[in-house]
């Protein structure tokens, strides 16, 4: 078994407070009754991780976002996304080409006689 490894999140700037802040308003307003999921990408995501809010210089950004990207994959905190096949079965009197977001619109479709 490995050693758990662990980084730190800087959660005291402003930006995280904001965010923080956010986060109780929309708890507030929503009245929820369970907590809900949220993922931080880009800029937010590079801010917790750095505790700055932008650097120009892009060889420096693609390192942290490697950096960042590694740590979720070594604890797990990533998930692989992956494409499902859609397969459709329909009356060859169907008139109709599936669209690459797979959603299914009606005024799409049309019946031969």
């Amino acid at each position: 078994m490995t050693a758990r490894q662990t980084f730190a999140v800087h959660t005291r700037t402003a930006l995280a407070e904001g965010m923080r802040e956010l986060f109780r308003q929309l708890d507030e307003r929503l009245a929820l009754r369970s907590p809900v999921d949220v993922y931080l990408a880009g800029g937010m995501a590079v801010h917790l991780y750095t505790a700055s809010r932008v650097t120009t210089d892009v060889d420096a950004r693609k390192a942290l976002y490697a950096d960042i990207f590694k740590k979720g994959h070594d604890l797990n905190y990533t998930v692989p996304l992956f494409n499902l096949q859609d397969i459709y079965g329909m009356s060859e009197r169907m008139e109709w080409q599936p669209r690459t977001d797979a959603k299914l619109l009606i005024k799409e479709m049309s019946v031969a006689e």
